[in-house]
């Protein structure tokens, strides 16, 4: 199943320790503080958002990735939107 994902027109993808409590934008966990994140920011359609993802759900959506790959989806499509990876 391919999936599809407006890109955003810039973005930036950082992962970074926690100063601060978080919420993961999948999961809906707490990211402690002292612990490592993704941080995704982008802007679409001039919108600017940002994701925060815990190293779990990451490594579940790295494994997603790979799996459409292998079945043929574009890079693109490979990825599910955030906030729809449970």
């Amino acid at each position: 199943m391919c999936y599809y994902s407006e890109l955003p027109d810039a973005q930036s993808v950082k992962v970074v320790t926690a100063r601060k409590h978080h919420v993961c934008c999948e999961c809906r966990s707490i990211i402690g503080r002292g612990e490592k994140y993704e941080r995704f920011g982008g802007i679409w359609s001039g919108e600017v958002r940002t994701y925060k993802t815990c190293m779990g759900c990451l490594g579940i959506r790295d494994a997603v990735k790979d799996h459409e790959d292998a079945m043929g989806c574009d890079p693109d499509e490979s990825v599910p939107p955030f906030g729809e990876l449970i």
